[in-house]
């Protein structure tokens, strides 16, 4: 499928979304799962996993904790739409094995939060273009759980599960979905008027609880741990744009494996397995 025909399929797109639901629940047992996240138009580095992981294998699916767009590498400030268009033709053709979660950024920020450096969607001058982006993020995942009790989310756990039985995008709990963070403070102070509020080891366990899984794989601070609270939680990122902030990572799950914490998946970094690969071409050649 072409570029030129995804605009033409933004009703099919809308109907995948929505068949997916807000929460995404995969019935495989059997296969890998590759989560990634963060990717802000990084659409080498998507490419590479794809290919990599996912192209001529029929057991593997793939979950993005969201946060297409925005703060694009360098060599692709002039292609910002370009992740976000390469994921989206692969829910197209394979709509089984392809997860898109929301990250906060994915919301357009004249609707929702307004976070200031929004590229993407200054980018957009176009009426038609700023909807049909705006209309299909929208309709995005909220979060997606394995058959082995792993669960992904871009930010912060809601407490229970009622936010599924009326989505409201503008609900103060979706906000936090998107927009908190964990810490490992015991106690945190938190304004009434800001939206990345802070969250606790406490209220880290009463949501994991409330959705029966024993390790979380999020996105969304650069800052974090790779691994905290007992290896329960992982926090990845997989845009290059954070070189020099954090290690890239992406997050294989067994499907057919129990896991009960980090140790039980494989966390891989990606510029060690760029580096690996391209090794491994120049013996090839030699």
């Amino acid at each position: 499928m072409e570029l030129t025909d995804l605009f033409d399929k933004k009703d099919e797109l809308l109907r995948l979304f929505k068949s997916d639901g807000r929460w995404v629940k995969i019935p495989a047992n059997s296969g890998k799962c590759i989560v990634c996240s963060d990717l802000h138009n990084d659409c080498r580095t998507i490419k590479f996993i794809i290919d990599n992981y996912f192209l001529n294998r029929s057991d593997t699916t793939i979950i993005i904790c969201g946060d297409y767009i925005d703060r694009s590498p360098p060599s692709m400030i002039p292609y910002p739409t370009a992740t976000l268009e390469y994921l989206l033709l692969l829910k197209l053709r394979y709509p089984d094995k392809i997860f898109m979660l929301m990250g906060n950024h994915d919301l357009n920020p004249s609707k929702y939060v307004d976070f200031g450096d929004a590229e993407f969607w200054d980018y957009l001058s176009d009426c038609d273009d700023k909807m049909f982006y705006s209309d299909i993020l929208e309709s995005l995942p909220l979060i997606a759980t394995t058959s082995n009790n792993v669960i992904c989310i871009h930010g912060v756990l809601p407490e229970d599960q009622s936010i599924f039985d009326n989505f409201d995008l503008h609900s103060h709990e979706l906000k936090e979905c998107l927009w908190a963070d964990y810490t490992k403070n015991k106690e945190v102070v938190n304004y009434p008027n800001s939206f990345r509020k802070k969250r606790t080891r406490k209220y880290f366990d009463s949501s994991m609880s409330a959705f029966r899984s024993n390790l979380l794989i999020k996105g969304h601070n650069p800052y974090a741990p790779l691994v905290m609270y007992d290896r329960k939680c992982v926090t990845i990122q997989t845009s290059r744009i954070f070189a020099g902030l954090c290690d890239r990572h992406i997050a294989i799950v067994e499907l057919g494996k129990p896991v009960f914490d980090a140790n039980d998946i494989e966390l891989v970094n990606i510029d060690t397995l760029i580096k690996n690969n391209s090794l491994k071409t120049i013996q090839k050649k030699t």
